[in-house]
């Protein structure tokens, strides 16, 4: 990964221009559809949209999953869209947390091994990976529970592993897809606290949710519909 960037020293984070992705053969469908946008550090964003909108295609592009059609993506300052596989997922490694609806964590490993996982690809050392799997899980408040495996925890505590592990590289941007969705609401509460958080602390955030009281709670609501952004809307 030599050459990448501080992302401390690149604002915005993630700026897409111009993004656009097709799939299918001979009657493509355009799932995303010239969207330009940025996220700053610091900045929480809920990515709304009916289903099929395209919001799981634009979140792929922007975390390194996949790459445009047309247009540029660039993550921390890189233009990831012109890279290789092997550079995209360095790219995701050292700048990019993920949380998902579904927590997949391992179910023979204990949370601070299921963390300490979301280093390995780093090259970081046992010793090191342990020592901040553990500060991760403190974060999240769950240092108590750090030998527990998943069938041990209940499902908020797992989505609150599951975030752990999406800070434990102190990523520059963190993308959340659907974080509550397996949540009752007041576990779903605590997740979106922690989201909030982290935020608070630096980080990027992106949110998609097909929760109206979460989109409307949080500082800005990018809309999609039909692959395309219909709305920008920053709260007052």
């Amino acid at each position: 990964m030599s050459g990448l960037l501080d992302p401390g020293a690149v604002d915005p984070v993630l700026r897409l221009t111009g993004v656009s992705r097709e799939y299918g053969g001979a009657l493509p469908v355009r799932a995303v559809d010239d969207v330009s946008l940025s996220v700053a550090s610091g900045e929480i964003v809920a990515l709304v949209g009916a289903s099929g909108s395209g919001k799981s295609s634009l979140l792929a592009l922007m975390g390194a999953l996949d790459v445009p059609d047309r247009g540029q993506v660039h993550i921390a300052g890189l233009a990831v869209s012109a890279m290789g596989d092997r550079l995209r997922s360095a790219v995701r490694a050292r700048y990019i947390g993920f949380v998902f609806q579904q927590f997949h964590l391992l179910p023979t490993l204990s949370a601070v091994e299921n963390v300490g996982l979301g280093l390995l690809y780093s090259g970081v050392e046992a010793r090191q990976r342990r020592l901040r799997a553990d500060a991760a899980l403190d974060r999240v408040g769950l240092a108590t529970r750090r030998r527990h495996r998943p069938a041990e925890l209940s499902g908020g505590e797992q989505q609150r592993v599951a975030v752990a592990r999406a800070l434990v590289g102190e990523p520059a941007l963190v993308l959340a897809d659907e974080p509550t969705g397996a949540l009752d609401s007041e576990a779903g509460a605590t997740v979106m606290h922690l989201l909030r958080e982290i935020a608070q602390s630096g980080t990027a955030v992106v949110v998609v949710t097909h929760d109206r009281e979460i989109a409307s709670s949080l500082g800005r609501r990018i809309h999609l519909r039909d692959g395309r952004l219909v709305d920008d809307q920053v709260r007052a």
